[in-house]
């Protein structure tokens, strides 16, 4: 009679994307205390229970090489609901059934994440799970317990958001606001967010705002708060202009004046010069000026940044 011990291990592939449903087997199988050499035909069948009741999956007899006890072997089950709590392998040697069943471990209901379908909470939330999207509708917050890793894009600010940046270039998915053109093509989310609001070379391409230097308004839109809305010209070429977001003005001061009373000395003694006096004379009189090239507040170098 044939006696197998076997010692086995199970691993679950890493599940991204487009990695199909992997479980590896490995162990190290040893008849009458001696370790084998050659190949086994086995056979590996997964349960819902630990003794008896049917297989849900089968993999039919395969040959799997053994070298000095050790053998490995890649299982790719199909048609598993893995959110079930309690699933077990038998592995069949040789058409002799060695037991108990192993148990696989927690790490394989990873393979979930390939399976599509709609989960329905309590919030009326709705997640679509297709193994490359995760898709949220109606859902006010998502939950993670435990670390968060993304491979790909994941997008949570809108494209056209500008931020406020303190270093010199921008980072990945950021352009810096400084009226460079680019092709519409290559920052197409950019582009359906602003246009040629801030300008445009040609029918092909678009401006990112020119905020070097500049202090931001916010769009009147009709509101009344900015008088000259009517007079703001384009940041660039092609750019819009008027009461509209991406025009622009250039520094101003509001109109005033100033009252002056000058003082003339004349035949008739000394007196204000008002109009014309029985004796007028002339006088040359002014301001000194004071300050420096431009009007401004305390300020601090940033750079803007703006999200494709």
């Amino acid at each position: 009679m044939l006696k197998f011990i076997l010692l086995a291990l199970l691993f679950v592939s890493s599940l991204y994307a487009e990695v199909p449903n992997e479980i590896t087997y490995q162990g190290r199988l040893r008849e009458y205390g001696r370790a084998i050499t050659g190949n086994k035909m086995m056979s590996f069948k997964i349960y819902t229970q630990e003794t008896g009741g049917n297989s849900i999956w089968n993999s039919g007899d395969v040959s799997v090489a053994v070298s000095s006890g050790l053998f490995n072997y890649t299982l790719r089950p199909t048609g598993i609901d893995w959110r079930q709590k309690d699933l077990y392998i038998e592995t069949t040697i040789s058409n002799k059934i060695l037991s108990p069943r192993e148990k696989i471990t927690a790490q394989a209901y990873a393979l979930h994440s390939q399976s599509s379908e709609k989960i329905y909470s309590n919030t009326d939330s709705v997640f679509v799970i297709d193994g490359t999207t995760i898709t949220t509708i109606n859902s006010e917050t998502v939950s993670i317990n435990g670390n968060l890793t993304v491979y790909g894009n994941f997008n949570i600010v809108p494209a056209g958001t500008v931020f406020i940046y303190c270093s010199t270039y921008a980072p990945d998915g950021w352009l810096l606001c400084d009226g460079s053109s680019y092709q519409r093509s290559q920052y197409q989310n950019l582009f359906n967010a602003i246009g040629t609001s801030f300008g445009s070379v040609d029918l092909n391409s678009f401006n990112v705002p020119d905020f070097r230097g500049m202090f931001l308004r916010g769009w009147d839109n009709g509101a009344g708060i900015d008088p000259d809305t009517a007079s703001r010209t384009s940041m660039n070429t092609g750019g819009n202009t008027g009461d509209k977001i991406g025009s622009v003005q250039d520094d101003q001061f509001r109109h005033h004046n100033h009252m002056e009373n000058v003082w003339a000395a004349g035949t008739y003694g000394v007196r204000p010069l008002r109009g014309s006096a029985e004796d007028p004379s002339t006088a040359e009189f002014g301001t000194t000026y004071a300050g420096g090239n431009e009007t401004r507040p305390k300020n601090a170098n940033v750079n803007y940044i703006i999200k494709y």
